[in-house]
């Protein structure tokens, strides 16, 4: 597996240093023995230097799960080189072939690294090679159209995954936008032979992901109005909720993202066809939602639709009972939370939580049915759990003191 896609990385911003050296303007001086930047250079098979090319930096094996900061990444410069401060530390180094030429799946080293150590007269450099496989490449020709034949000027477009032929990889291009011409055309960089998806995004059009074949002729796309949803979100008690933020969320990772206010919610722009509606109540103060609950649910919308509909949060069951220590005294302000045992529900509501009142009472209110797991408040190493049924009252949890 490789790195990257198992810890978090963090795409530092950098100048290219190239104007004045890359250690120069850093504060460096051959014969010095201190430097404020790490420099990492970059070549291929031929000795050629690698630009655009991505670096990444460790500061524990990354396959390890251990660095809870993850790890930062760079782009090199028409030289091949990348300066950082964090280079001068010792870790594990990455580097991945430049997105557009098939990224890690056309290049890929990982190898401990030394860092720098000051040395007299030695330049904080770190060489490496990189063998990159050279993979058929082609442009990507088209045109984006509206739905009535127009063309559609200064449509965004970006890469937004690469499946290169007999690779089994995937890679992408996130951080480069293309636009359409006056004449709604377009031409992106050649790419490797395969399958790509792009994402096309307009104002005032729905966003589309659509999947092209590497070579093939140049093809039109055509860009909708988009649905249209205006409406309420209605509490499970009846009370509008005006404290909310809604995100529809299509099968191609489209969102398109909405507020409660006092004269409802308006999510315009809206792709047809399938998506997941999540509402997440922000409000305080509410006497059966706590801050922080979410709503999901499936929603379907046709070609440009004009829906009036209020979201109604559906009623459900209560769990309530009190947090108390061994010897039965209330623990108040302990925090409470609640999982469902249904690991999809789980996953795309996530954990509710309360606080328990001065005499340790806690309630949770209108939950889906079937088994939900309670997490109280840890005083000690040990933490306090339960199972229990929504419906179930009078839920006694104890917590132990920390003495």
């Amino acid at each position: 597996m490789v790195w990257m896609l198992s810890a978090f990385l963090v795409l530092a911003a950098q100048a290219d240093p190239v104007a004045t050296g890359e250690h120069a303007e850093h504060g460096w001086k051959p014969g010095q023995t201190w430097a404020r930047c790490g420099v990492v250079e970059v070549v291929d098979q031929r000795g050629e230097p690698v630009p655009e090319a991505y670096v990444m930096h460790h500061r524990v094996d990354p396959s390890s799960n251990r660095d809870p900061m993850g790890g930062e990444a760079w782009r090199t410069n028409r030289r091949g080189r990348v300066c950082a401060q964090r280079l001068l530390e010792a870790g594990y180094i990455e580097v991945h072939a430049p997105p557009r030429l098939g990224g890690w799946c056309a290049g890929l080293l990982q190898r401990r690294y030394a860092g720098w150590r000051a040395s007299s007269g030695t330049e904080p450099v770190t060489h490496l090679s990189l063998s990159i496989r050279r993979l058929r490449r082609a442009a990507v020709r088209g045109r984006v159209l509206s739905a009535e034949g127009k063309p559609v000027v200064g449509a965004a477009i970006l890469i937004e995954e690469m499946l290169p032929t007999g690779a089994e990889c995937t890679e992408n291009d996130v951080e480069h936008w293309f636009q359409t011409a006056a004449n709604g055309t377009f031409r992106l960089p050649a790419i490797p032979y395969g399958e790509a998806k792009l994402r096309i995004e307009h104002d005032d059009f729905a966003t589309r992901v659509v999947s092209v074949t590497i070579p093939s002729p140049p093809s039109d796309v055509i860009l909708d109005r988009g649905a249209r949803w205006t409406g309420r979100v209605i509490g499970p008690d009846a009370g509008e909720l005006q404290d909310c933020a809604l995100t529809l969320r299509t099968p191609d990772g489209i969102e398109v993202s909405g507020r409660c206010s006092p004269s409802g919610f308006d999510l315009r722009s809206v792709p047809a066809g399938g998506a997941v509606l999540k509402v997440r109540f922000e409000g305080k103060n509410h006497p059966t939602l706590s801050r922080g609950r979410v709503l999901v649910m499936p929603v379907h919308l046709t070609l440009n639709e004009q829906r009036q509909q209020d979201v109604v949060w559906p009623a459900g069951a209560s769990i309530s009972g009190r947090v108390t220590t061994e010897a039965g005294d209330p623990v108040g302000g302990a925090g409470v939370m609640a999982l469902s045992t249904d690991k999809d529900w789980t996953a795309a509501a996530g954990t509710i939580e309360v606080v328990a009142g001065a005499d340790g009472r806690f309630a949770f209110h209108h939950l889906s049915a079937g088994q939900w797991q309670l997490l109280a408040d840890r005083r000690s190493s040990e933490q306090v759990k339960t199972e229990v049924t929504a419906g179930t009252d009078n839920v006694r949890l104890i917590v132990p003191v920390m003495k």
